[in-house]
Parts: structure tokens; sequence; C-alpha cells
């Protein structure tokens, strides 16, 4: 059968190579000159604020930048996963408990799908949509205003979870949607503290130490921002980091970079030998995860676990993330104060 995609017979006359350049254009199949997925065509073909269950999109613009810099990407994670969870009309009429196990359920079986790596360093996975749609989306629109993190002189902006929830009236007047906001947040809290939950990553991971401390920190790096190769602070026993970009210009930009030894030693040759767990400068990474909506990454944190942020351009706006980390017994990082 003649293919419908097939060009009609062209007149002798046409050149022999416009006729062929005419017939490969009609051959291309529609997704190679398709819009990428959550862009709008149209007038300057502006991507949305945030197109609710779509992890990623490609834009010709930083993103492939990004894509041409580092050979080594994770892949990106497809639209719909295993284990879709409660939809929001249903999210909208269970129980907390119901709400809860869904929760749960949904972040196990995101790491379950991605499987734990070993390269370039033990152990880490990338974790693709591990809360529902409906979740997600309360989140997203409760990131904390700036006026109430903290920065510590660097670029970063902090909000320590366990003192956001404690705000006085007063500083609950510069978040107009503190309650409705918390909310939200305090199930993300229930779930990944949630001991099935912890059983489970530590046993992906296979971290045998014990957790005695655990935050939630929500962060806001401004243009500029950057952390050089360094493995984490050496109390820290596991890290957890989800993405909240508010567009699509950072996909390849703002994620983060796992390194290999040897990439460590070249980008540490200037770190004094007793900073071990010191930051140095940037380098290529091993790996890279896409920095899209409602997905990160986890990995067991020990002398290798070489990791970094290149710094984030002024032009390509804010990078908007939340941490969850475990520590054991030992001296925690400096802190500062929410809302004071």
């Amino acid at each position: 059968m003649k293919s419908v995609f097939a060009p009609s017979p062209l007149p002798l006359p046409l050149p022999l190579l416009l006729r062929l350049l005419l017939a490969a254009i009609l051959l291309l199949p529609a997704s190679s000159i398709a819009w990428p997925m959550g862009v709008r065509a149209g007038a300057g073909a502006t991507p949305p604020i945030r197109a609710a269950g779509v992890t990623s999109v490609g834009l010709p613009s930083a993103a492939a930048r990004g894509a041409a810099r580092f050979a080594n990407k994770y892949p990106e994670c497809p639209s719909t996963r295993v284990d879709a969870g409660l939809t929001p009309a249903e999210a909208e009429g269970a129980d907390a408990a119901a709400l809860h196990r869904a929760d749960v359920k949904r972040l196990v079986a995101a790491v379950k799908s991605s499987g734990i790596r070993a390269v370039p360093f033990k152990s880490s996975v990338h974790i693709c949509q591990p809360f529902s749609e409906e979740l997600f989306d309360k989140i997203f629109l409760g990131f904390p205003p700036k006026a109430i993190l903290y920065t510590l002189g660097e670029k970063r902006w902090k909000g320590e979870f366990d003192q956001l929830v404690k705000l006085k009236a007063k500083e609950r007047t510069k978040w107009p949607t503190f309650e409705r906001d918390i909310a939200a947040w305090k199930r993300v809290e229930s779930a990944v503290f949630d001991p099935t939950f912890e059983r489970f990553i530590f046993g992906a991971l296979g971290i045998k130490k014990k957790a005695a401390n655990k935050e939630i920190r929500i962060q806001l790096d401004e243009g500029g921002y950057y952390i050089g190769v360094h493995p984490d602070n050496p109390v820290k026993i596991l890290t957890m980091q989800f993405y909240m970009p508010s567009d699509d210009h950072g996909l390849w930009t703002y994620g983060t970079c796992l390194h290999d030894d040897k990439q460590a030693a070249v980008a540490r040759k200037q770190v004094p030998k007793h900073k071990v767990f010191g930051a140095g400068k940037n380098a290529p990474c091993a790996a890279k995860f896409p920095f899209a909506n409602n997905t990160g990454y986890a990995f067991s944190v020990h002398k290798s676990s070489w990791h970094s942020v290149e710094k984030v351009p002024k032009f390509e706006g804010n990078r908007r993330t939340f941490m969850i980390n475990w520590y054991s017994a030992g001296k925690l990082p400096p802190r500062g104060n929410n809302g004071r």
C-alpha cells in the first residue's frame, strides 16, 4: 500500500535536488516538527507557569545549551508513572489517614520504578513524580514568600519547616495563605518521615546508620548562587531534594550534578586537605538530573558522594527546591531564623 505521506510525483523540470528536499520534508514524522510538550505555540512560545502532570519540556534556550554540555544526563521522567495515586476529586473526599497511606505508597513506588544506581558513586536514585498531582499542586502554590525566609549571607534563602509551622501571628501576615499551605506541607512531612518509607529508602540506598535528626528545608536560590563539588556534611547520612521550577528555562541548568572521584580531584585541587567536606570548583558532570517539576533525587552520603550546582544565571530566574536531610548524631550545620 502506498504511504499517505509519500510525495506526489513532481514535474520533471524541477531540479533533482529540490525534488529530494521536498520529499524529505513530506516524509518527516509529525513529532519531529511539533512544539515540545507543555509549550504553547504562538507569539514567543511562552512556557507555562506549570502544566499539571507535566514533568519536563524541551526548550531551545538554556535546556538545549545544557543538554549539549552534559553528555551523561539522567533521562527525563515520563509524563505518567505506575500507581498514580488519588485523583484530585478522590483526594478531596478522602480522610487524613487515606491521604497519608496514598502519599507513602506513591513515594515508595516512585523510588522502586526508578531503581538505585551505583554510578558515578554508590548509591543514588532519580525520583520521578513522587507526589500526587493534587498534592504537588498545593505545595507548588504554597511555596513560602521570600519575606519569611532567611539567608546566611549567601544567595540561598531558606525556610526550616520546623520553624515555619511555628510562625507567630505577626509573621503569618507576610504569608496570607499560611494555614492552607502549611497543611499541604505537613502532608509531605508526614509521608517522607513515615517509618515505612524511611525503612524502605534507607534499605534501598544501603544505609546502615540510624538517624538522630532530620529536617525539611525549603530553598530559593537567586541569580549567582552556586556550590562547587563537595560530598556533603559528614554528619548527614541521606540527602534528598525535589525540584519546583516556576518555568522550564533551567531544565538542564539548575539540576544537580553528580561527579566521580577523578572529576572531584581536579575540581578540589585548591581545597586544603583538612577541609575534607569543603566545596571545590565546578566540574563536568558524570551525571546530571533534569530540573523538572515533581522530580528529584536521593543519595547516601559518604566520602565519595560528590555533587554540585552550577551558577544560577540571573536571567533565568530563581531555583526553587526543597530538601529532606537525615543526620546521625553530631554537630549539625548552622541555621538561621525564619520570620524574624
